[in-house]
């Protein structure tokens, strides 16, 4: 076996300083059986305080998840693996610091018959792990000024917010309740794309928040003290789709607003518009509301981001990334195309920032049509203007992955906003079961371990 890493330089848009951009290419050099490779989990990009990332992976041939350290120059810092006999984390999520851990990364990912949540220190070292309840789709929420740390994830249709120790990384209240039933509806999902979590670690009331989609098409917001205690919104608003054939959604950052803690949510109706409402920590509509039309690309909501100036970064499609300032103003946006291994396949999980704020962390993949095994690309975008229009050739001349090409595309024109209109919000407390939905009692034993450098890693700057 043999996986190699190739960077590649993608213009010279950004600014000095840090914000050059590249490509980071992790794949096995020659395809093993069907479906084989480096994949993308549900939200691969965690940055770290060192204005670098994390990118959180999985290995579909050795069963491990992979989490990678990635410096802001594109050299990995440090590799690991983890594994079960199980199984491996392919719908894996990262989050960085807790109060008492502010440097540890915490990641939470299906492990076959289990969920683990588990916690690496920053140098990679595996520090605790846990068996935590829930089906694919978990994801994991901390904060560097407060002690808990929040899971969600669903199975069989219903869903489950947790505290956990972050010391321990098991849960803090093992008497939490799974919702059922929302608005009689038994048929549930949480939105498996970009932060699906958010919380207010100054107001006190330690709720968490995250985006919701039932059977019958409804879309909103769930609120959880995480001890069993929900409530839920679903938004009708003018122009809606009301059986939307691309149903994602995102929340962005909490932030405060007169003393009032607030955060957007986003919402996807049609394949060419989606949707951002301002809401507070209750749940009520507040200012205005935008619905954002896209033109010649897809709107599927897979990711949004944004900084301590309010500006956001917003994923859109499988390989589309645009920058929108406080005043709505589209101030760039760009659309990035794999080509040349035969068979081609995006997948823009979500982007986070650097620590500096200076560039966007972004992740796609690429398939062959070599038994269609994949390699994953982290990309590294200048929050200042973007990449510099144009065709680059990916620097590996070996195995399937020769002759990639990455051509980035001027799309700034294609998102255009424009206000509208919340015509009524409708509120729902959430039904919740008498099972508590506890830990598996088939959990085994979490391994981890050092990934090796792999053969003819390369790292090249154009």
């Amino acid at each position: 076996m043999s996986i190699s890493t190739f960077v590649t330089m993608l213009g010279s848009a950004g600014s000095a300083g840090g914000a050059q951009p590249w490509a980071l290419r992790i794949a096995r050099n020659t395809a093993g059986g069907s479906g084989e490779g480096i994949y993308i989990t549900e939200n691969t990009i965690t940055p770290d305080h060192e204005n670098g990332t994390y990118a959180i992976l999985y290995d579909n041939k050795d069963d491990n998840t992979l989490v990678y350290r990635i410096d802001e120059d594109g050299s990995v810092v440090w590799r690991t693996k983890q594994s079960t006999t199980s199984g491996f984390a392919q719908d894996a999520s990262g989050s960085m610091g807790s109060s008492g851990y502010s440097s540890d990364l915490f990641v939470m990912g299906d492990f076959g018959a289990s969920n683990y949540g588990y916690r690496l220190n920053s140098s990679g070292t595996l520090q605790a792990y846990a068996d935590v309840w829930g089906g694919k789709g978990g994801v994991i929420c901390s904060n560097s000024n407060v002690t808990n740390i929040f899971t969600t994830n669903a199975g069989s249709g219903d869903y489950k917010v947790q505290r956990l120790n972050p010391a321990t990384m098991e849960s803090n209240y093992n008497t939490n309740k799974r919702i059922l039933y929302i608005n009689n509806t038994s048929n549930y999902y949480p939105f498996k794309f970009g932060p699906k979590l958010v919380y207010f670690p100054t107001d006190g009331s330690h709720a968490v928040y995250s985006t919701v989609m039932v059977s019958n098409h409804s879309q909103g917001v769930i609120k959880s003290d995480g001890t069993g205690t929900y409530t839920y919104k679903y938004v009708n608003y003018s122009g809606r789709d009301t059986t939307p054939s691309f149903s994602q959604g995102d929340i962005g950052k909490g932030y405060y607003e007169g003393g009032t803690a607030k955060f957007k949510y986003y919402m996807t109706d049609t394949s060419t518009r989606f949707h951002e409402f301002t809401v507070d920590k209750n749940l009520d509509h507040s200012g205005s509301q935008y619905s954002w039309t896209t033109s010649g690309i897809n709107a599927y909501n897979t990711g949004v981001t944004e900084d301590s100036s309010g500006n956001r970064y917003f994923c859109l499609g499988y390989n589309s990334v645009f920058k929108v300032d406080t005043s709505n103003n589209v101030e760039w946006g760009i659309q990035i195309t794999l080509s040349g291994a035969g068979s081609a396949s995006y997948s823009s999980q979500n982007a986070n920032l650097s620590s500096d704020e200076d560039a966007l962390y972004f992740s796609c993949r690429i398939r062959t049509s070599n038994n269609y095994h994949a390699a994953t690309y982290i990309i590294k975008i200048p929050t200042d203007g973007g990449i510099a229009p144009g065709t680059y050739t990916d620097a590996g001349t070996t195995g399937d992955w020769q002759n990639i090409s990455i051509t980035v595309t001027d799309r700034t024109s294609a998102l255009t906003p424009r206000a509208t209109t919340l015509t009524s919000v409708s509120t729902g407390s959430a039904n919740v079961s008498t099972n508590n939905g506890s830990p598996s009692d088939d959990n085994v034993v979490l391994s981890s371990s050092t990934q090796t450098a792999f053969n003819g890693e390369v790292l090249t700057e154009l």
